[in-house]
């Protein structure tokens, strides 16, 4: 799921320029055979995800533009966990500075065909300033269908397409997360982030928490390593990193109980 969850981070900044567009598509893998990843809907800068797991399960994503927030929804347990988008970005999610900034250039390589559509080729250049002084340099290829207001095409080491799309209004209900769920805020946005939850927890300054991660047994170890992998990745907006991020956490908080 943490790949689809990035996607619809992807779509969503993709189609916020055109928020009145409203839409229903869905994110196939490009390539032959490739799998139907994901289906999306889109409608008043609102946005919906829904991904389903050969296990049976069904993860969904919310983002509401009127109250900011993602919702992230477990149908099996009707549950939600949710996140204000201001908290959205990497030094918030990590609890302490990481990041010093980062710039984005698009460049517009020229006009491709997507399944019979033109496109606009974009490659993007994605520099993140790092607070020790370093630098990280990712890039990343779009092919943007303007009457949509969102790519067909997308590659990042990965290549992904849009299938089955469909512009029309789409059912209010979609975005609403359902009256029976259980919801409550995630524990980043309320505990300063990964370091705040570990130092309230803890009691541990953050020296000392450094060093319990190197006495941790060796599952925890690994999900940390994938927590600060995708701090790290370059390639991801802090939207993108949080999602992702957020998603790891919730599914070691899950194992705990």
């Amino acid at each position: 799921m943490k790949r689809l969850l990035l996607i619809a981070a992807i779509l969503l900044t993709a189609v916020t320029a055109q928020a009145q567009i409203s839409f229903y598509g869905e994110i196939w893998e490009d390539r032959p055979g490739g799998k139907l990843k994901s289906k999306n809907w889109t409608a008043d800068g609102h946005f919906r995800q829904e991904t389903s797991h050969s296990d049976g399960t069904t993860n969904v994503v919310i983002y509401r533009a009127d109250s900011l927030k993602y919702w992230m929804l477990n149908p099996a347990k009707k549950t939600a966990m949710t996140m204000p988008k201001s908290q959205m970005n990497t030094n918030a999610v990590i609890g302490m500075k990481v990041e010093d900034g980062r710039n984005v250039t698009r460049k517009l390589l020229g006009l491709e065909s997507v399944e019979g559509y033109e496109c606009e080729h974009y490659e993007i250049t994605t520099v993140t300033r790092m607070a020790n002084g370093t630098e990280q340099r990712n890039v990343r290829y779009e092919w943007v269908y303007p009457p949509l207001g969102s790519w067909l095409r997308y590659e990042d080491g990965e290549r992904l397409i849009m299938r089955n799309w469909a512009v029309g209004p789409q059912p209010a209900s979609l975005f609403v997360v359902p009256g029976d769920y259980a919801v409550r805020a995630n524990p980043l946005s309320t505990e300063g982030g990964i370091m705040g939850i570990i130092r309230s927890t803890t009691g541990k300054s953050d020296a000392e928490i450094k060093q319990t991660y190197d006495d941790t047994n060796s599952e925890a170890k690994s999900e940390m390593e994938k927590l600060e992998a995708t701090r790290k990745d370059a390639s991801k907006t802090d939207e993108q990193k949080l999602i992702e991020m957020l998603n790891q956490m919730g599914g070691v908080l899950n194992k705990k109980k």
